[in-house]
């Protein structure tokens, strides 16, 4: 299963002794609004005389008919993946913030996150650059968050500091009109381990019983989808829920956001601010000027070379998955 904005990497095994030189592959999108197939074609070398190839006239595989997650809890790294590093323990998380996603209709058709929403009338300037403008007088509030659900109300963004080990839970809910939908989102800056999802909410204990009986083991992602149980549902029912678990080392101000295009524009984006006023603000304004002014250095030209604030070598970043 793959959804907007995930990538997958296999390795192909090719047969050795040939039994035929073409083989089918299948592939089939099961959500909104209708089922739609295609085909493609592993070629053994190149036929003589040339052959057209033309879809099959029978389907080579009947594929499950299932839209949610089948495979969350068997999907394994390959082992030569060197970099998966140990996941923390639930013993060891730290705090829960459960980012509950809901369509309000309330004149236009809106998304929110624990009851805000995030789009071009809010705020009308990248945070990060607000924060260097004003000298982060306006630096989220870790108190008022603790006490609004993980949100601070005032900047509308998700605190959190560097050395915590956070699980986010993003809730699906029943919409104002009773509808559900089907979200990949999708996490800027550190990797986080995928828990898995499910129907309901989400049971920390329940889940992890059932990753000691699993086959796999959670994944390091950046994007995993958070699916529909059901076509509809009472409003503000809560139903399905994807959990990821995080430790805090980067610190800036990073985005979480659904990767379905019109959804973002709609709201379902968030912006979580990690580390403190020192930490995520650590270059001098002076370095950062060209960023923040649209058609600043940063861009360059065809006189010049942009300018570049460089945080860490190319050689220290890790893969994504």
């Amino acid at each position: 299963q793959i959804a907007t904005g995930q990538r997958y990497s296999v390795l192909l095994t090719t047969k050795s002794n040939l039994e035929k030189s073409s083989y089918y592959m299948q592939i089939e999108s099961r959500e909104r609004p209708t089922l739609t197939r295609s085909f493609a074609v592993l070629n053994y070398g190149v036929p003589s005389p040339p052959t057209t190839f033309y879809p099959p006239p029978s389907l080579p595989v009947t594929i499950p008919n299932i839209t949610r997650g089948f495979l969350d809890y068997k999907l394994t790294p390959h082992h030569a993946n060197h970099h998966m590093a140990k996941m923390p323990t639930a013993a060891e998380v730290t705090r829960t913030i459960t980012m509950t996603i809901h369509q309000r209709v309330d004149g236009p058709t809106i998304w929110v996150q624990n009851s805000y929403p995030w789009f071009e009338t809010f705020p009308q300037e990248p945070y990060l650059v607000s924060l260097y403008k004003n000298n982060a007088s306006n630096f989220p509030s870790m108190d008022r968050a603790l006490t609004n659900n993980g949100i601070d109300p005032v900047t509308r963004t998700f605190p959190a500091q560097i050395g915590e080990v956070i699980e986010i839970i993003i809730q699906n809910t029943g919409a104002d009109k009773g509808g559900l939908d089907f979200h990949p989102f999708h996490a800027h800056g550190a990797h986080y381990w995928d828990l898995g999802s499910g129907n309901g909410t989400y049971n920390q204990t329940h889940n992890e019983a059932i990753w000691a009986n699993s086959t796999g083991k959670p994944v390091k992602r950046d994007t995993s989808v958070l699916y529909r149980y059901a076509s509809t549902t009472q409003n503000n029912t809560a139903m399905g829920w994807r959990a990821w678990r995080l430790e805090v080392t980067q610190p800036g101000v990073w985005m979480i956001h659904c990767h379905i295009l019109q959804h973002m524009l709609m709201g379902m984006q968030t912006v979580w601010v990690m580390g403190n006023a020192s930490e995520v603000m650590k270059a001098d304004r002076l370095d950062v000027e060209g960023y923040l002014t649209y058609g600043g250095d940063v861009l360059g030209d065809e006189n010049k070379w942009p300018s570049v604030v460089e945080f860490q070598s190319a050689g220290n970043w890790t893969d994504g998955q």
